[in-house]
């Protein structure tokens, strides 16, 4: 892949390209499932004149479930990913910032069958080198090392042959785990996250569904020392869609933030130090769209 900017220092160019190669294999030995997957990456990012350098990436993943009973089995996950800053992130720094590169860990259960069924899983991601904007320095930094954990819960119910309820709830805990700001909270990371979605599908090509999402506070994006007074306050947000497929044909009509919530998910500065600055999320929208399969 290859990708370019001209946004960056004294408007020069930036040019990034990648190449990878990827293997996978699954098996199955009873009741027992295993999946493990691993990815090699090549980068090369150049801006003329200000740098010019070459990474190697490497993620790797292996997962297993086991089927107790019909209605009851147990899941894991062990894995490292990466996620490259690419050339906008990059934009007027004179060194490219280090890869973000996370540990990821994932136990879990799932109870019933498709009537009714319950996920419970617990995870961890430690990560080295995150990216993020710093609003102090004005540009993306590298942080010092970072973990989030916690505990998501997914209920489904089916309420009849047409309609499907489900639901999602997450706590997580997200903080530093090393450095200047060792043991603060993580900014820009909400507690808690709850979704209820109710879907339609009769079978005669129509879909709907509908949701609601409550996102909890979080704090200010330049909050590292956790020591501002205010923060990003909860919102609640509901969205729908309704389908209509026609053949190869698909007509849809989206509606996002239908109530016209006024919210935003970031901010900084807001009564800390001098800075300032809040960028609101978009008001209530309606799209109307039509897609062809070939």
């Amino acid at each position: 892949t290859n990708s370019s900017s001209s946004f960056g220092p004294s408007n020069q160019n930036a040019t990034q390209s990648s190449s990878a190669i990827y293997f996978r294999d699954e098996f199955t030995l009873n009741k027992l499932r295993i999946a493990a997957g691993v990815r090699h990456e090549e980068f090369e990012q150049e801006v003329k004149t200000v740098y010019d350098q070459s990474i190697s990436l490497n993620a790797w993943d292996v997962q297993a479930s086991y089927d107790i009973s019909a209605d009851l089995s147990l899941f894991g996950k062990v894995g490292r990913s990466y996620r490259i800053a690419n050339v906008d992130d990059n934009a007027f720094l004179f060194a490219p910032l280090n890869p973000q590169r996370s540990h990821d860990l994932e136990l879990g259960s799932t109870f019933g069958n498709d009537s009714r069924k319950l996920t419970v899983k617990v995870f961890r991601h430690r990560l080295k080198d995150e990216i993020l904007y710093d609003a102090f320095a004005f540009m993306n930094v590298n942080l010092d090392p970072t973990q989030r954990q916690g505990l998501e819960i997914e209920g489904r119910a089916r309420l009849s042959s047409g309609f499907v309820l489900s639901g999602v709830l997450q706590h997580m805990s997200a903080k530093f785990i090393d450095g200047p700001y060792d043991g603060n909270e993580m900014v820009l990371v909400p507690k808690n996250i709850a979704t209820l979605r109710l879907n339609w599908e009769p079978g005669n090509g129509q879909t709907a569904d509908i949701g609601v999402q409550w996102v909890d506070s979080q704090r200010n994006g330049n909050d590292f020392s956790n020591s501002c007074s205010s923060r990003i306050p909860s919102f609640t947000t509901i969205d729908a869609r309704y389908a209509l497929r026609l053949g190869t044909w698909e007509f849809a009509v989206v509606g996002s933030n239908l109530t016209g919530k006024d919210y935003y998910t970031y901010a900084f500065g807001r009564d800390c130090g001098n800075n300032r600055g809040i960028y609101p999320e978009p008001g209530r929208s309606i799209h109307l769209s039509a897609r062809k399969d070939f």
